[in-house]
């Protein structure tokens, strides 16, 4: 879940990000990537995690430093006591686009 309004952050900005679990904050690992960084599956540009160790729990960081679409995937493993499952995998997909900012203009 966004903290912020996806389409606000600039060039330079963190997004922050919270993730719950039927309702409540969890620790997970959340990877993140922008169009084009990488042709191969599955490479993500950043990885983070979020809870009590790491800050504010259930929350990450992602920094923005390229304009572009940018996705920031979560991948939870959670028990499921009323199937024939040991765990099972839930997955979210935030997708925004990141605008031009003034970062943007500077040549490095």
């Amino acid at each position: 879940m966004p903290l912020s309004n996806p389409a606000d952050p600039k060039l330079g900005d963190e997004a922050q990000v919270k993730v719950l679990y039927k309702g409540a904050s969890v620790a997970a690992e959340v990877r993140a990537t922008f169009a084009g960084f990488s042709e191969t599956t599955m490479a993500f540009a950043c990885s983070t995690k979020t809870g009590y160790e790491f800050g504010t729990p259930g929350v990450a960081t992602v920094k923005i430093w390229q304009p572009g679409y940018r996705s920031v995937r979560v991948a939870l493993e959670a028990e499921d006591r009323d199937a024939d499952l040991d765990t099972r995998v839930l997955w979210a997909i935030l997708a925004f686009e990141v605008k031009k900012g003034p970062l943007y203009a500077r040549r490095w």
